[in-house]
């Protein structure tokens, strides 16, 4: 388990905070604002898709070896307004194939993310995108700034999407877009649950 805490730092290094809030609303008209004002940003090494403002950027590439092999990080970000969007994967040396080993994964990925942004979990849940385990996530910053995200664990990657912003009170519709809007490569009709 002591390995995972080590991926979790690893990982925290690269992680840039995102803000999230929102109620749920059905799914389709979530879509459908997220899409008016957004494009699908794509990465084929990743093998995913999401719907994103602007033109997403690399903002984080790079590779940290630790005893057990390698941790490859490939984040991408972007600004909308009074928030910013950051998705990307983290490929792990070793898979977490036991539960616990998953628990320590997130637990340990959650509390490395808000000390590397000096913030707060005031919140988080289990989710599932089909049949991978995920965490959804809401980091509180000084300032009013939000950090809310959501991590999947698929086979050894860890997919990665944060959406950091001021006031969460106009935000929602388009973060729970951003979210919604996460397809794995060859399932492109997975949804979320939770």
């Amino acid at each position: 388990m002591k390995t995972f805490h080590l991926f979790a730092l690893v990982l925290c290094t690269a992680a840039i905070a995102t803000p999230l809030s929102w109620k749920p609303a059905p799914a389709q008209e979530v879509l459908q604002i997220a899409q008016s004002n957004w494009s699908t940003f794509s990465s084929p090494n990743g093998a995913f898709s999401i719907l994103m403002p602007g033109n997403p950027q690399p903002v984080v590439q790079q590779t940290v070896n630790i005893p057990e092999g390698q941790v490859t990080s490939n984040l991408f970000g972007s600004r909308a307004e009074d928030s910013a969007y950051i998705v990307g994967y983290s490929d792990l040396p070793i898979s977490a194939a036991s539960a616990a080993d998953r628990q320590v994964l997130f637990d340990s990925f959650l509390e490395g993310f808000a000390r590397s942004i000096n913030g707060q979990v005031v919140d988080q849940n289990p989710i599932q995108l089909n049949r991978h385990e995920g965490r959804e996530f809401r980091v509180q910053m000084n300032a009013g700034i939000t950090a809310i995200g959501r991590v999947y664990l698929v086979e050894q990657r860890l997919y990665q999407m944060v959406a950091v912003i001021h006031r969460e009170q106009n935000s929602s519709q388009r973060i729970q877009g951003f979210f919604d809007s996460f397809r794995l490569g060859a399932d492109s009709t997975a949804q979320p649950t939770r």
